[in-house]
């Protein structure tokens, strides 16, 4: 029966998911959802910079156009400066944990561009593309925004695309923090992240979250 590791804020992981990061697996919605957590608390509370998960992109997609402007009301993403979604292929609206494929979706409002960072070469275009028709119409950006095929880092295998959602959304944010423009940030997550390195995000995850399970986090 798996266990409880950590509680921390709106999000509950167990031993289960934190394996993934101890193995070769694919990364499921609880590690994407608690990592995003992290960065919008400790991160870029004062950066005008938020982080959507899975299952709300998800939700956005498949949503009427009501229901997602409720979404985008609810999570204050009028009021935000730049918005991280992760962005997943699933095509079973029954289900918000399926798909096989992470990619990254990074919506600058002050210059209405949507840049998409996707490690497998384009994969996730058409979900998107679709994504930010939805943010569109539910933020009401009535110039529309352009979306840019990002220069993205490449995954070396068929299950890291999680792991470089993680790693790029946090460097972005650091870079954007920064001050460094859009070209200066590509620049950044090539160097940062050369091949190999998805390893040691793993460690470096799993780390924090056994690090934060140390010191007692549990629900707020």
């Amino acid at each position: 029966m798996p266990q409880k590791v950590l509680d921390y804020h709106d999000v509950l992981l167990y031993d289960s998911d934190l394996g993934l990061l101890e193995d070769e697996e694919w990364l499921n919605d609880q590690v994407i959802s608690f990592y995003f957590e992290y960065l919008s608390r400790e991160k870029s509370r004062s950066c005008g910079f938020t982080f959507v998960p899975g299952a709300t992109t998800f939700l956005l997609i498949n949503a009427g156009s009501e229901d997602a402007a409720a979404v985008v009301e609810a999570l204050q993403l009028k009021e935000q400066k730049v918005i991280f979604l992760a962005v997943n292929d699933n095509p079973d609206v029954s289900t918000a944990c399926g798909g096989s494929h992470w990619s990254l979706l990074v919506l600058d409002l002050n210059s209405s561009e949507a840049r998409h960072y996707d490690s497998a070469r384009g994969a996730n275009a058409g979900v998107a593309a679709e994504l930010l028709q939805k943010l569109q119409a539910a933020l009401r950006l009535d110039a529309g925004a352009k979306l840019v095929t990002a220069a993205s880092p490449q995954q070396q295998n068929g299950y890291d695309c999680g792991v470089y959602v993680l790693a790029m959304a946090d460097l972005i944010c650091d870079a954007r923090a920064r001050g460094l423009d859009w070209a200066g940030v590509d620049a950044e997550l090539q160097r940062a992240l050369p091949p190999g390195a998805a390893s040691q995000w793993r460690s470096a995850v799993l780390a924090l979250a056994h690090e934060l399970a140390g010191k007692g986090k549990v629900r707020c």
